[in-house]
């Protein structure tokens, strides 16, 4: 019996023994999620996984908010901000906020928290979060201002989206340990109750600050389990233990969309997908190294199908190696690369490699499928690509350690708005950087060190022009995410993937 039609009986079977639908009466939001792994610590500077992020949206507040509609940054622990220079940016903060153990919020706390979690000895697990800042200065009760070591264009988007502010006198007192047990914060809800790694209760505050751009229209309780497997999260839906799940493959959310009572929402996100090639050489793979076999290579790739079968609706095949909405992602500048296997075929025959070219393929093992889909549109116009998918571990190792011709991969920005942090990651001479082109770390560097915002943009043009002319990349698609839950909510996803589940409400 097919696969798809076991799941189906499957959820059939879980609805008819589930218990009748729970009342939003209770006020209390059911969250089932865990498919990026366990929470490590509920203490934000001791998380690496996405759900860290939402607990941190939830207990704590940073000094600016970005809007998951259009990226605009709105005042929140802070009421307005100016750069001072290129590498100081002050804030005026909030004189009326609290934090939920009743202590009064000032600069001393975005001091502390701070100039406490960018010290490399405090090891805070995400290093990218905070390596940039040099100090933070307490000039007022009620005003800071932040330096960073060089100048650091993202840092307003870090400062919105990775820097929650705690209590600097508590924190500095119990440390993270405690804080991961007991999290205090200025946010909209209060932790009581924490089983690391397996559930979390919070409860509305309700002397949160008023005129916070998150809103008043809080749910009293969000009770959080910790749900890794797919199938389990989608029964906890369907038998109303779970008002909303996420990270669903295709197949289970057009089955739940069959479903009364329930909602489902496909939405794209900032995720972006490429194929990276050995343009410098360093697989010894000599013919990765002429331009036309790697054009030939973007010309055989029939994305628009893959994106169709493979992906979903909410998807859309890329030109630029960047999400469109992102800061410097300049789409015109991209060359196109159009689904042309005759114009393929003529690029191989001008290379001199026709029929000669083999090489090992690294796929991401969530992306098989696709990997599969790119290895056979080659081998229609003669190149052998030998799918390999190793785990994401060996394939890293593998990549770093130049044994990677070409690979198929992904990358979210760690959902920072600053195209940086995709290609100014990946083509500045670091392990992962296969193009090795001069000109190309220049103009990537020069941008990171500007504050000039028009400058960027050009630098960032250039760097998308020879990135795709050359097929350093071929960009792929975006990904999607995919959303169940009650029809008794209100929600609406954003590019991100950052639920936030203060916004979450009954309809």
């Amino acid at each position: 019996m097919p696969r798809r039609v076991v799941f189906a009986l499957w959820l059939c079977a879980m609805a008819a023994s589930a218990p009748a639908r729970a009342d939003k009466a209770d006020d209390t939001l059911r969250v089932a999620w865990g498919a990026g792994g366990p929470l490590e610590s509920a203490d934000f500077y001791f998380s690496t996984t996405r759900t860290g992020m939402e607990i941190a949206s939830l207990v704590w507040d940073t000094l600016v908010w970005r809007d998951p509609a259009d990226f605009s940054y709105q005042p929140l622990l802070a009421k307005a901000w100016r750069q001072i220079d290129d590498t100081t940016l002050e804030f005026d903060l909030r004189d009326d906020v609290a934090f939920q153990d009743g202590s009064r919020f000032t600069a001393a706390d975005v001091v502390g928290t701070l100039n406490t979690v960018a010290v490399p000895g405090f090891k805070a697990l995400a290093q990218r979060n905070v390596n940039w800042i040099a100090a933070a200065v307490q000039i007022g009760m009620y005003r800071v201002r932040i330096i960073s070591k060089l100048p650091f264009p993202p840092a307003l988007d870090y400062i919105a989206n990775t820097l929650p502010i705690y209590p600097a006198e508590h924190y500095d007192a119990v440390g993270p340990e405690r804080m991961g047990e007991h999290p205090i914060g200025t946010g909209p809800y209060r932790m009581v109750s924490v089983e690391t790694g397996k559930a979390y209760r919070m409860v509305r505050n309700d002397n949160y600050f008023k005129g916070s751009p998150k809103g008043d229209r809080f749910i009293k309780t969000i009770d959080v389990r910790e749900v890794p497997d797919e199938q389990a999260r989608v029964a906890e839906l369907l038998a109303h233990r779970a008002d909303i799940i996420w990270d669903l493959g295709n197949d289970q959310l057009q089955q739940i969309t069959r479903r009364p009572g329930f909602k489902t929402v496909q939405a794209e996100t900032m995720r972006v997908g490429y194929l990276g090639l050995d343009a410098a050489g360093r697989s010894r793979t000599p013919a990765l190294q002429s331009v036309d076999v790697r054009r030939a290579i973007a010309h055989a790739v029939d994305r628009q199908s893959i994106v169709r079968n493979l992906i979903g609706d909410a998807a859309r095949v890329l030109d630029a190696p960047c999400y469109p909405k992102m800061f410097g992602c300049i789409g015109e500048a991209a060359h196109r690369y159009d689904y042309a296997p005759d114009k393929s075929r003529d690029l191989l025959r001008a290379s001199g490699y026709e029929g000669k070219v083999a090489f090992d393929f690294y796929v991401d093992p969530m992306m098989q499928a696709v990997g599969e889909a790119v290895a056979s549109d080659l081998a229609k116009i003669g190149i052998t690509a030998r799918l390999r998918t190793p785990e994401p571990a060996a394939l890293r190792e593998a990549q770093v350690n130049d044994r990677t011709p070409m690979v198929l991969l992904s990358r979210d920005a760690h959902s920072v708005n600053d195209v940086s942090e995709i290609i100014g990651y990946f083509f500045q001479f670091g392990k992962q950087d296969y193009a090795r082109d001069p000109e190309l770390h220049d103009w990537l560097r020069n941008a990171d060190a500007t504050m000039d915002a028009a400058k960027r943009k050009e630098l960032f043009a250039k760097a998308i022009e020879r990135i795709t002319d050359q097929v350093y990349w071929l960009p792929m698609f975006t990904f999607v995410q995919n959303y169940a839950f009650t029809d008794q909510l209100a929600f609406t996803p954003s590019a991100d993937e950052l639920v936030r589940l203060y916004r979450v409400h009954w309809n």
